[in-house]
């Protein structure tokens, strides 16, 4: 499925030239990252290379040491941070919390950019936050608790919480993690259907194949390639960034790689 093209001209996201350097060490080196509007741009590489962080930088979480990250054209640090989220929206990686709310005022939270310093929700507030429920799949959840969701619940109402801030941009950072397959089949169908310049890390590479238009690998804080994920995931590449020995073969419906990881043999075996 091609995401959508239609409605008003999308925002894209560029990472210029950025470095992100935390407690005196560089985390991120001079990566440069062009996310085309209106498409799904996945960021992929090893633990510990650097992915989340230039998420962070994307939704303000980070200040770059040096480069650049623009939305559109204008570099999301000169924004405000109600427009700022009113144009970034984010499900970062950790949670660090534990709402106490119920799973409809947690989706609601995401109206709070669009609202004005004293005003309440509106029916356009309702109505997006009752959509982006629906779209997760957490219909009739409303009333529950947030806090005694299952992991995969809670990642989902996040995951709405996101879609009712209704961003142009979606930064979304390993958002399958805790859902199982049927639903992270459904999650990356409708990231595919939206129509949003999409920013997402997945561990599953599979996955960032079948959904993303282009990935952007990160190796040691470094782009080390970019490109179609045909193009992208080769074996070489699969050996020298991952480790793993596999071979990659193509999906005769889709046209894009299949990975297959040999589990039982060393990358040069």
């Amino acid at each position: 499925m091609t995401p959508s093209t239609t409605g008003p001209t999308l925002t894209g996201v560029h990472l210029d030239n950025v470095d992100v350097v935390l407690s005196g060490t560089t985390i991120v080196n001079g990566a440069t990252v062009v996310a085309e509007p209106g498409r799904i741009t996945g960021i992929v590489g090893p633990n510990g290379s650097g992915k989340s962080t230039l998420l962070r930088t994307i939704y303000r979480d980070l200040r770059p040491h040096a480069g650049r990250v623009l939305v559109g054209d204008r570099d999301i640090r000169s924004l405000g941070a109600a427009e700022a989220a009113r144009l970034v929206a984010a499900v970062p990686q950790e949670r660090g919390t534990e709402f106490e709310f119920t799973t409809g005022d947690v989706v609601a939270l995401g109206r709070i950019p669009h609202q004005g310093r004293f005003g309440g929700a509106s029916t356009t507030d309702a109505d997006a936050v009752r959509r982006a429920i629906a779209d997760v799949g957490l219909a009739g959840f409303e009333d529950r608790t947030f806090a005694h969701l299952s992991g995969g619940e809670k990642q989902r109402a996040l995951l709405a919480r996101c879609f009712a801030q209704g961003g142009e941009v979606l930064v979304l950072d390993e958002p399958t993690n805790h859902l199982d397959i049927n639903h992270q089949v459904q999650l990356l169908r409708i990231l595919r259907s939206r129509a949003a310049t999409t920013v997402i890390t997945l561990h599953d590479l599979n996955a960032a194949a079948a959904a993303c238009d282009t990935l952007f690998v990160v190796h040691d804080g470094r782009i080390v390639a970019h490109g179609a994920p045909g193009d992208v995931l080769t074996v070489d590449l699969l050996d020298a960034v991952f480790g793993v020995a596999a071979t990659v073969s193509t999906d005769p419906r889709s046209g894009r790689p299949i990975i297959a990881v040999d589990y039982l043999a060393g990358p040069h075996d």
